[in-house]
C-alpha cells in the first residue's frame, strides 16, 4: 500500500502549471479531468493529484504547523501516494523539490512532520527520502 504525503503551497496552483511540473519531472498524466498523474522509474512509482479539497480535512493544529513552516496560508494541495518500493521516495522528493523551485510549498507526512522547501532541496541533493 502506498505511503501518502501532501505537498501544500500558499500559491494557487493552476491545472496547467501542475501538469507542466509533472511532465518536467518525468511524469505522465493519467487522468486529466481528475488532475492526476504518475511518476515512475522501473518498479518505483509516485501517484500525484492536485486536490485542494483535502485542505478542509485538516485539524486546526495541523493547519498551524503547516502555516508556520510554509510562512503563509495553505492554498493548494497535491497528494503524493508513494509506493513502498525502495527508491520511490526519492522520486517523490525530486517532484516536491521541483514544485518548491516554482512555488512556496512544504510537504506534510499527514501525521506530524512538515518538510520545508529548504529541507526538500537538501533531501534531493543528498538522495534521501522523507524521514519518518
Amino acid at each position: 500500500m502506498p505511503k501518502p504525503f501532501a505537498l501544500i503551497s500558499s500559491s494557487d496552483i493552476k491545472e496547467q502549471e501542475f501538469f507542466d511540473v509533472l511532465r518536467a519531472s518525468g511524469g505522465v498524466i493519467e487522468d486529466a479531468s481528475a488532475l492526476a498523474g504518475r511518476i515512475s522509474r522501473g518498479e518505483q512509482h509516485v501517484w500525484v493529484s492536485l486536490d485542494n479539497s483535502l485542505l478542509k480535512d485538516y485539524e486546526a493544529d495541523e493547519i498551524a504547523l503547516i502555516s508556520q513552516k510554509l510562512k503563509g496560508k495553505p492554498w493548494s494541495s497535491i497528494l503524493l501516494d508513494v509506493s513502498r518500493t525502495a527508491g520511490s521516495e526519492q522520486l517523490a522528493v525530486a517532484f516536491a523539490a521541483a514544485c518548491a523551485q516554482r512555488w512556496p510549498c512544504v510537504v506534510y507526512n499527514l501525521r506530524d512532520k512538515v518538510f520545508s522547501a529548504q529541507e526538500l532541496l537538501w533531501l534531493q541533493k543528498t538522495g534521501s527520502g522523507f524521514k519518518e
